[in-house]
């Protein structure tokens, strides 16, 4: 019986040291392959494809001092990107917005505009109790679709609008063009980033 129980704790003692003194090499290879098996999967992913934009000349802009005859100066913005199809969507942060042709007391935050659109910026608001406000400075953003998907953007400053220097300047203007005939996948976020980046750059420190 003793002479059975020493056999067995020896072979005990034999499978643990066998099982303990795996091959070190053999570990390592079997490590390299698991992370070279990772590297694989992480490689065949679809890599996000990089953003194209390219300047351009989508709007057209001229400011107009006050008058005697005008109370208040304005600005000329004129859809030029030659695409019937394409939406001018516009949005100013202070001041007023219409396009020419409707009445004068439509002036509005945002609206649509097309291809040869004049669209006119008066440097006013009113505010919730019906007063007239006149402001100095402004910010347009205007971003071009083709039905959902955007391919360009547009960021007009209006600045010093109460004294003759007074001007409108275009600091941005961006298109998305096509890549291998399609259009790219330009999302809003993306878009509006890139706009609060150009007017916080731009932004006239003594004016809030």
């Amino acid at each position: 019986m003793k002479t059975y129980l020493s056999l067995l704790i020896i072979l005990s003692m034999v499978i643990f040291l066998c099982c303990s003194n795996d091959d070190p090499d053999k570990n390592k290879l079997q490590i390299m392959q698991g992370n070279n098996q990772n590297n694989q999967n992480e490689q065949g992913k679809p890599k996000k494809p990089a953003i194209i934009e390219e300047d351009a000349d989508l709007v057209w802009v001229a400011f107009q001092n006050a008058s005697i005859a005008m109370s208040s100066s304005r600005s000329f913005i004129i859809t030029i990107y030659p695409d019937e199809n394409v939406v001018f969507n516009c949005m100013v942060d202070k001041g007023t917005l219409r396009k020419r042709g409707t009445p004068s007391y439509e002036n509005v935050k945002n609206l649509k505009a097309v291809f040869k659109d004049q669209i006119i910026f008066n440097s006013f608001e009113i505010g919730e109790n019906g007063q007239r406000i006149e402001v100095e400075y402004a910010n347009i953003e205007i971003v071009l679709t083709i039905e959902e998907t955007i391919i360009g953007y547009t960021v007009i400053q209006i600045r010093d609008t109460s004294v003759q220097e007074g001007f409108a300047e275009i600091l941005k203007s961006v298109l998305f063009p096509k890549v291998d005939g399609k259009y790219q996948n330009i999302s809003e976020e993306y878009v509006s980033a890139a706009i609060e980046k150009i007017i916080a750059e731009n932004k006239r420190e003594d004016i809030l």
